[in-house]
């Protein structure tokens, strides 16, 4: 219970840290943006390799050194109604960003398989920027829009891949899971080592099935955990949609199908009913079935990112698992 609570309290801890960390990540600004030439005409008629290069310059107004992962930008030409891609470039750092300002030159290379503005249309230059920036365990990316020299605005847009505040979110509901499942299971076997009455076992064995339906319970509650805003920008595991929506779907019902027999086996037993044995051999040839689907089971209710957590529940569920076969193992001896 303390331990629970504990992670609980992190959960809670962790939301609240990230949200600090975004304040001091959001007041870094784009401030300048020069091009090394006054003007890149040559990605107008430009082949393949040709490159501008610019400078960007960037304000750190905090007391607080975070780290730059990265600088991003597309250089482009619009009209009131259009807008012709030119040029894009990317650099990746890993350096310590300080109090002031700070430039970074980027090689712009030019599209060559984009449209380009004719000469006789009157375009306004314009850049559109990505700054990567992560400070403790927080990562953000900054867009910043650059018209004709004049800096319009930096802002959050979203988390990069480098964010590690949705795997330790991830982690302390999973722990939570882990706790009960893996300490109660245990709990379980050994006293199913010692008991003989048959009235003990079926006692025992109806706990085994509410812990098998709160363990699928909760895997169904995982993907509704709170998140903070801005979403990834990648590498997560997007909403299902299309015919993976229908799968998931179908998954849940079963799942939720599992839950309630192992509620009414879990009764049954613990009111000396014979056919609640026969669920309960029903029950553990489900488990055996779903050992084969396992991966798919993970892949629809657990982030791409969760490792750890991953092991966890394989861990909960290979507990789950043992705690269940040795039960129907006692009950097959009480018939």
């Amino acid at each position: 219970m303390c331990l629970s609570a504990f992670f609980a309290f992190q959960y809670q801890n962790i939301i609240v840290t990230d949200s600090g960390q975004e304040e001091i990540i959001s007041q870094i600004q784009l401030t300048k943006v020069e091009c090394n030439a006054s003007e890149p005409l040559v990605c107008m008629d430009a082949e393949n390799g040709e490159f501008f290069e610019c400078n960007f310059t960037i304000e750190n107004p905090t007391n607080h050194s975070v780290t730059l992962l990265g600088v991003s930008a597309t250089y482009e030409r619009k009209t009131p109604s259009s807008l012709y891609l030119i040029a894009r470039g990317s650099r990746s750092y890993n350096l310590n960003f300080e109090l002031g300002n700070h430039t970074f030159t980027l090689k712009m290379y030019c599209l060559t398989y984009t449209e380009k503005p004719p000469p006789s249309i009157l375009t306004t230059p314009s850049f559109h920027v990505d700054i990567t920036v992560k400070y403790g365990f927080s990562a953000r990316i900054l867009g910043a829009t650059v018209s004709d020299s004049t800096v319009e605005g930096t802002w959050v847009v979203a988390r990069p891949p480098n964010d590690e505040t949705y795997p330790l979110l991830f982690m302390y509901p999973v722990l939570i899971i882990g706790t009960w499942t893996i300490g109660i299971g245990a709990a379980l076997i050994v006293e199913f080592t010692k008991v003989k009455e048959v009235i003990k076992i079926e006692q025992l064995a109806s706990a085994n099935f509410l812990l098998f339906a709160l363990f699928v319970f909760a895997i169904l509650l995982l993907p509704s955990l709170y998140y903070p805003p801005p979403y990834r920008a990648s590498e997560i595991s997007l909403p299902a949609t299309g015919g993976l929506a229908g799968l998931t779907i179908l998954v849940k019902n079963i799942l939720r199908f599992i839950i309630v027999l192992n509620i009414i086996t879990a009764i049954g037993l613990f009111l000396h009913r014979r056919w609640a044995k026969t669920l309960a051999l029903a029950i553990l040839i489900l488990f055996i079935i779903s050992i084969f689907y396992a991966n798919l089971l993970l892949g629809l209710f657990i982030p791409s990112f969760a490792d750890i957590s991953t092991l966890i529940l394989l861990i909960s569920f290979a507990i789950v698992g043992a705690t269940t076969t040795i039960t129907v193992l006692k009950l097959s001896k009480t018939s």
